[in-house]
């Protein structure tokens, strides 16, 4: 009798050792704690024209911008650019262009075209309600005109007179005129001055030899 319940419980220890050797990591299961090694994944080296655009849209986020086209073609890209919500105000709007362009400018990268469109929030319709995405700026630039201008030293004024393509909203260009009315009645008037000066010269000389 005594040798019946050996028997069983030795039964039993090996049942439970099985069991465990199974949990463990017996066959069809993996082992936690030796899991198998994972299969490397080869990923694929980027081509010329995927790193060049990686770099253009890193630069335009870096100014604020948005890469909205980006073709390669012939000995350079073409590119389209924006600039989202943004002040109606025409000096910010010239210093993000000149930024933007600067950042473009700044990968080496070819450049065949580059167009750029800004918009803003900030505009509302004849009956008081915010309008959306409204363009208020164009300006575009052949690759040979963007290769030629000095961005760490260009006057952003000077986009009208440089820019294949230029185009401002009604409120900006009432304020593009208003600035240029302003510069030349300050350049009329350090002129008159000027004349003043040197008529005054003149007759201060004139008075001295009338005197001898």
């Amino acid at each position: 009798m005594n040798r019946g319940w050996l028997w069983a419980l030795l039964g039993l220890c090996v049942g439970v050792a099985v069991g465990f050797f199974a949990f463990q990591g017996g066959p069809g299961r993996a082992n936690p704690q030796n899991p198998s090694p994972a299969t490397p994944v080869r990923v694929p080296e980027p081509t010329p024209e995927e790193r060049e655009r990686r770099e253009l849209g890193v630069a335009v986020r870096g100014a604020d911008g948005e890469l909205v086209q980006a073709v390669r073609a012939g000995t350079g890209w073409t590119l389209g650019v924006e600039l989202p919500r943004r002040p109606v105000q025409l000096d910010q709007l010239e210093r993000d262009a000149m930024r933007l362009f600067r950042e473009i400018k700044r990968t080496g990268v070819s450049v065949d075209r580059v167009a750029l469109l800004v918009r803003t929030d900030q505009l509302k319709d004849v009956y008081g309600n915010p309008l959306k995405d409204v363009a208020i700026a164009r300006v575009g630039l052949s690759g040979a005109t963007f290769q030629r201008i000095n961005w760490d030293g260009f006057d952003p004024r000077n986009f009208p007179r440089v820019a294949e393509e230029f185009w401002l909203h009604p409120e900006l260009q009432q304020e593009l005129v208003r600035r240029d009315q302003a510069e030349e009645a300050g350049q009329s008037q350090a002129g008159g001055q000027g004349e003043d000066e040197q008529g005054g010269g003149t007759g201060s000389g004139g008075g001295g030899g009338s005197g001898g």
